[in-house]
């Protein structure tokens, strides 16, 4: 424990680690403004493609239902990564304008749970992806 603390005193936060990481929260706001941009267009282009196949066929199948849904899911999980990066961003940015120590502690914290979010989702993503390979082999093996 001790060595930490003293790894910890010799860290400064001074002008230009203050400047690298305002600058890295503005990126970071600018990326998650655009995200919720496009989230709202993958949910305009969602709600166009249900209505089309509801003008055309009365009910969606159920590949249609599975696309509609994992479409869904994917866009309110960018939604709350976008929302958790946006806050990291813009209390970061004001932490370092008012120098207020507990809101850049707050501000990483966030952060801090912005990267966890993001492995999970990450992690699901790519459990789901080796899912569907696999039951698309075991059912091309099987049609053999």
């Amino acid at each position: 424990m001790e060595k930490n603390i003293d790894v910890l005193s010799t860290l400064e936060f001074d002008h230009q680690v203050s400047d690298h990481l305002f600058k890295t929260a503005k990126w970071n706001r600018i990326l998650a403004i655009f995200w919720f941009v496009l989230c709202g267009l993958f949910a305009l282009l969602l709600i166009l493609s249900l209505a089309g196949t509801l003008d055309r066929n009365g009910a969606p199948g159920f590949g249609m239902i599975v696309f509609i849904g994992t479409s869904l899911l994917w866009i309110v999980a960018m939604f709350i990564a976008s929302v958790l990066r946006y806050r990291f961003a813009v209390r970061t940015m004001r932490a370092i304008r008012e120098s207020d120590q507990q809101l850049l502690v707050n501000s990483l914290g966030q952060f801090r749970l912005y990267g966890k979010y993001m492995t999970i989702m990450t992690m699901i993503a790519t459990a789901l992806v080796l899912l569907g390979v696999g039951v698309s082999v075991v059912e091309d093996m099987s049609a053999l």
